[in-house]
């Protein structure tokens, strides 16, 4: 086998594995983001039944803080905005890495064809 084709296949081996790596932490990311918003949903049904003079305590690292209803709603709210952006450029980063491998192994097979072509000169 050729050296420069031996060579190719070491790499696109590696491409594939850190890239195989790389689209399961994306769905693994995806998939807490995922929870996370469901539970912010969940959350935000629950204090839509409470009435708004309801004493409410917002998580801040260890602390507790007395918060606002509303505000908490809104918190709530914005978080989950931002899961969502967050979800859509991780699903689009899945994109491009399944595009960039997928090239990776098509430039591989004409480097294959290449070297039959040469051979069979």
């Amino acid at each position: 086998m050729d050296m420069e084709l031996k060579q190719a296949f070491t790499e696109l081996q590696k491409k594939v594995v850190g890239t195989g790596q790389k689209l399961q932490l994306k769905d693994m990311q995806i998939s807490q983001m995922t929870r996370m918003k469901e539970e912010n949903l969940n959350s935000t049904r629950e204090f839509s039944k409470l009435s708004d003079d309801t004493v409410v305590y917002e998580s801040v690292g260890r602390a507790f803080i007395l918060t606002d209803l509303n505000q908490m709603k809104t918190n709530l709210m914005t978080e989950n905005k931002q899961l969502d952006e967050k979800i859509t450029t991780l699903q689009n980063d899945k994109v491009f890495l399944s595009r960039n491998l997928a090239q990776s192994e098509e430039n591989l097979r004409e480097l294959v064809q290449q070297k039959k072509k040469q051979a069979d000169r």
